[in-house]
């Protein structure tokens, strides 16, 4: 995703700087509503990513749990070349992915830069040829589905929650988790498969 269409944003030139303004901005707190749906949905996210991944495709990305790229992938924030700022909750997650000082390189400074750059900046987990995206992401899917439900849903939680803890309530956090996680029929199954030396089947019910 290239971001937004520079031709739309193009035919708004004609409204009164007012009526654009009060457009725009409802237009990026609409699309705000799937980036808050991405980090509060208790299932994992994957992004795929291939080609451009700039402006909002960037933010959404990180957006993300989890983003697998393949080698033909770019990335750019983009958004100072059309005189704004991100959207998408760019300025939350890219500095928490990457730290505040490497953010404002890459936003102020607009530089592209493939997908191995990204692995190495931490904004993507695996790079990959393209053909083996599919099976790649699909693969990731495949294992995320088949771990216990409660335990996933709530590891996703407390990683999501974390930067905005202090340590003791991020501990008090993984206390009650640890503790809720206890009492499902998952534990029982996984605790069997340790002891019988077999693969754990959390979905046999």
């Amino acid at each position: 995703m290239a971001g937004g269409d520079i031709r739309v944003f193009a035919e708004s030139l004609s409204e009164e700087a007012a009526t654009r303004r009060a457009s725009f901005q409802h237009l990026v707190e609409r699309v705000h509503a799937c980036v808050e749906l991405l980090a509060r949905m208790p299932q994992p996210v994957i992004a795929q990513l291939h080609g451009a991944v700039a402006g909002f495709g960037l933010s959404l990305a990180n957006a993300c749990d989890l983003a697998f790229a393949s080698e033909d992938a770019y990335f750019a924030s983009a958004y100072l070349q059309i005189a704004v700022t991100p959207d998408g909750g760019g300025t939350y997650w890219l500095p928490r992915l990457v730290g505040s000082r490497r953010a404002a390189e890459i936003m102020m400074l607009g530089d592209r830069f493939d997908a191995r750059r990204a692995a190495e900046l931490g904004i993507v987990n695996r790079v990959v040829a393209l053909a083996a995206l599919d099976d790649a992401v699909t693969e990731a899917a495949r294992r995320i589905a088949a771990a216990p439900t409660l335990a996933m849903r709530n590891l996703k939680r407390l990683l999501r929650g974390s930067l905005q803890q202090s340590l003791s309530g991020q501990l008090q956090a993984e206390a009650v988790s640890f503790g809720q996680c206890t009492a499902s029929d998952d534990f029982a199954e996984g605790i069997g498969a340790f002891l019988a030396k077999r693969p754990a089947d959390f979905h046999k019910r």
